[in-house]
């Protein structure tokens, strides 16, 4: 990957020696599965993709995977359940900024109700948060 040239933009190397990412930023883009098929730009706009700041995380009861959230999502507080307890710990994500989906169709959940949706990426298996590189006020739209 070092080697690769961005056209203009110049090569990996040079954007890991100015700051401008990190070796582990760097990922593989793989084509879509046959069964992914393609949304227009006007489809992707009825996502309301906005920052969540992480109030409370506890653990639910009989579930190893799943932890139960409150969010500031800037005008309101929003619960959610998160499949994330394998990865985190409830303490580690208070005070923590994350991309949420906020017009998800509420779901139930364990009996929970969850009103949104902590974005995450896939890494061998197991789920990685995704989170602003910058401090970013709750509620902000993400673009």
């Amino acid at each position: 990957m070092r080697g690769v040239q961005f056209g203009r933009f110049g090569s990996v190397a040079q954007w890991q020696s100015s700051g401008l990412i990190s070796r582990w930023s760097l990922v593989r883009i793989q084509p879509l599965p046959p069964s992914m098929k393609t949304i227009s730009f006007e489809e992707f706009k009825k996502l309301d993709l906005r920052i969540g700041r992480i109030l409370t995380a506890e653990p639910i009861e009989n579930s190893e995977k799943l932890l139960k959230l409150t969010v500031d999502v800037g005008d309101e507080k929003r619960q959610i359940i998160a499949g994330i307890a394998g990865v985190y710990r409830p303490t580690e994500l208070i005070g923590k900024n994350f991309v949420v989906l906020t017009n998800l169709e509420p779901k139930k959940l364990m009996g929970l109700e969850s009103q949104g949706m902590i974005l995450c990426a896939e890494s061998d298996g197991v789920p990685v948060c995704l989170t602003p590189l910058k401090e970013v006020t709750p509620g902000s739209k993400v673009l």
